[in-house]
């Protein structure tokens, strides 16, 4: 799969910014829904993003939501060894909350 093809992604590259063709008003893409969705387990994210191998399971996906005895026993420090989150849509609790 090639991500530019443009044939075969630029739809998805245009709703992901938001400017793309959709009917309903005030539509996102839950970044942390997908996550959970397509790669439940964080095996994706554990591949690319070496800093947070050691953190389990879907905890993977919202680092900044584990309490601080869970990010020391991973060996994560948010903000010097992974960064702090730039944005906290309002829309990803429901997602955090459920686990």
């Amino acid at each position: 799969k090639v991500d530019y093809d443009v044939c075969s992604n630029y739809g998805n590259w245009l709703y992901s910014a938001g400017i793309g063709n959709d009917p309903r008003d005030n539509r996102k893409f839950n970044m942390i829904k997908q996550g959970l969705d397509y790669d439940g387990n964080g095996d994706y994210v554990r591949l690319w993003v070496p800093e947070l191998q050691a953190i389990k399971g879907a905890d993977i996906h919202t680092p900044w939501a584990l309490n601080s005895a869970a990010l020391s026993q991973a060996g994560v420090t948010l903000g010097e060894t992974y960064p702090q989150p730039v944005v906290t849509a309002p829309e990803w609790s429901r997602h955090i909350n459920q686990r």
